[in-house]
């Protein structure tokens, strides 16, 4: 599968009351305003992603309401915890 890069703004980043990744604790969501290359599943308006820590992944103490270049390396799955590289969007 060809990686999926896509610009889009944090709307949230909470803790993930499911608990499904003992690592992974954070659930990040994300405002697809663009997708670069690849395509995302269903409507491709919105992504979840399960990570360690918004801060650690994002290099932002404060993700919410940043904009972000996010390269998805594995396949999408919904919330997508998978490889991915983030950038602050404009910052390449």
């Amino acid at each position: 599968m060809a990686a999926v890069t896509l610009t889009g703004t944090v709307r949230a980043a909470v803790v993930d009351g499911r608990q499904r990744d003992r690592r992974r604790r954070w659930l990040v969501t994300v405002d697809v305003e663009r997708v670069e290359e690849g395509e995302l599943a269903g409507d491709g308006t919105t992504l979840t992603l399960l990570v360690h820590s918004p801060s650690r992944d994002f290099a932002d103490p404060d993700v919410v309401g940043h904009a972000f270049r996010l390269t998805l390396l594995d396949p999408v799955e919904d919330p997508y915890a998978g490889r991915f590289t983030a950038v602050a969007a404009g910052g390449d």
